[in-house]
């Protein structure tokens, strides 16, 4: 089978082009022939090529065009607004009813928004496809909810590689790569992957980091504002050099997330907002203890005193208390990090994940 994967929102080294990429390797190495395109510049992230196309009528153009190369479109998107889910429903009626082409949508938005605004979008999407994907239960009720069809809807989280990529390391691994940066064994570090951007919480993050004690203590903060219009960048450069035991790794494509995830003791997540969160699933597999708001794409994982510790959304005394909870008890750190990673392996494995998509895309 031949896939085409269409990212059409161009952010590029977003958690869902990251996740898309990670799931097409998979596939291919399943023998399925995977193209990816995608609103924005042409470039290769993990070894990957994703076509850039300048906007939703290129891409149309291109889809049309290029029928006869794929068995299957999937619409890899996180739809925001009703207006960009017409422009993709529409280009995808054209595709089904004269090209009898499979069609499938992965969508995913942010927090507990309403999926879309017009009954009418959902009576248009049940024509042309038989499977719609969501990241999460939440999303999965909310759209199961207004749905003509509401069996139409499948579960298709974030995959990781818990086998090679996102692993733990040997202690003294972790050591070296510690000495490495200048820190010692005896010093306690947490974590944060993602944008920097306002529903991502790196303000209440910070703010609460800065009442923690300086003493061997370290918050690494891997990302950027990217191209995102919402960028916080700026004022998470600034508040963090104030803390004073805050390192910035800013994230390229060849940044290794999994050297710094694996060198840390937990990770810390305090989002308003979220879907799927592919950081914290890497997080996951590699062994750490998570510290999580309580939200919907957080939840389901972050099992307290389990996986790791939920705290509720912009509490930052609470979230003060699961971080020194953590930096002193490094006994649970151990124990909620296995559990974890146990978590991933069995639920988020790339190759389950892989395997749930055929199914998905088969049934079509």
């Amino acid at each position: 089978m031949r896939i085409l994967m269409v990212i059409p929102y161009g952010t590029n080294r977003s958690g869902i082009e990251i996740a898309t990429v990670r799931l097409a390797i998979q596939l291919e190495k399943m023998g399925y022939f995977i193209e990816i395109v995608e609103k924005g510049e042409t470039h290769v992230l993990n070894d990957f090529p994703i076509k850039g196309l300048a906007d939703i009528l290129e891409i149309e153009k291109y889809l049309v065009e290029s029928c006869d190369n794929y068995d299957a479109l999937h619409w890899a998107g996180m739809f925001e607004t009703d207006d960009e889910i017409i422009s993709q429903i529409a280009v995808s009626e054209k595709i089904y009813f004269i090209y009898h082409k499979k069609v499938t949508f992965f969508l995913e938005r942010t927090g507990s928004s309403i999926p879309f605004n017009s009954s009418s979008l959902y009576e248009r999407l049940v024509r042309i496809t038989s499977k719609v994907s969501v990241p999460n239960l939440e999303q999965k009720k909310q759209i199961e909810s207004i749905l003509l069809k509401p069996e139409m809807v499948e579960l298709l989280p974030t995959g990781v590689d818990t086998e090679i990529e996102f692993c733990p390391i040997e202690t003294q691994t972790k050591l070296s790569r510690r000495q490495k940066l200048g820190f010692g064994d005896n010093w306690t570090i947490g974590i944060y992957a993602g944008r920097f951007v306002p529903r991502k919480g790196l303000d209440l993050l910070l703010g609460a980091w800065s009442c923690i004690s300086k003493q061997n203590t370290l918050l690494i903060l891997i990302g950027s504002g990217f191209d995102d219009p919402q960028s916080t960048e700026k004022q998470v450069v600034n508040t963090a050099k104030q803390c004073g035991n805050v390192a910035i790794v800013p994230y390229t494509d060849q940044v290794d997330r999994s050297y710094y995830y694996a060198l840390s003791d937990f990770a810390i997540f305090a989002g308003r907002q979220e879907g799927e969160p592919t950081a914290l699933v890497e997080s996951m597999s590699c062994g750490l203890p998570i510290i999580a708001s309580n939200i919907p794409g957080y939840d389901k994982l972050v099992i307290p005193k389990v996986t790791g510790l939920l705290f509720e959304p912009e509490n930052k005394q609470e979230l003060i208390t699961c971080i020194n909870y953590l930096i002193n008890s490094p006994d649970d750190r151990r124990s909620f990090g296995k559990n974890a990673r146990s978590v991933a392996v069995n639920n988020r494995g790339i190759k389950t994940i892989a395997a749930k998509f055929i199914s998905l895309i088969e049934q079509a």
